[in-house]
């Protein structure tokens, strides 16, 4: 399993609220990929140009095959045209995931 973490920087509060627009339009279609575990969008309560995506895939081909969808493009295409000043991502490998760890059963 991969995850990535976003933090995307906007010039002010209306870039970060188009950005959770389109986000949510593109939504529907990324849930119905086979290779997508979960999807989290937050914000920043101290800062309003912040937004924060944290996803997970099955594998490292799920992701390719996410980066190629059309509303994959449509999100970074509109991302890209609203005044974004910063973007981070960080990929790592899910050593486990759920509400315990390995061997505290539940």
């Amino acid at each position: 399993m991969l995850a990535v973490f976003s933090k995307i920087v906007f010039t002010d509060r209306s870039g970060r609220e188009k950005f959770l627009s389109t986000y949510a339009r593109c939504l529907p279609i990324f849930r119905a990929e086979p290779g997508i575990d979960q999807y989290h969008v937050s914000v920043d309560p101290d800062d309003p140009r912040i937004a924060y995506v944290f996803e997970t895939f099955r594998s490292t081909d799920a992701l390719a095959e996410h980066r190629k969808l059309p509303a994959f493009g449509e999100l970074i295409a509109e991302v890209g045209s609203l005044g974004r000043v910063e973007s981070e991502s960080t990929y790592m490998s899910v050593a486990w995931s759920g509400p315990h760890a390995p061997g505290e059963g539940g």
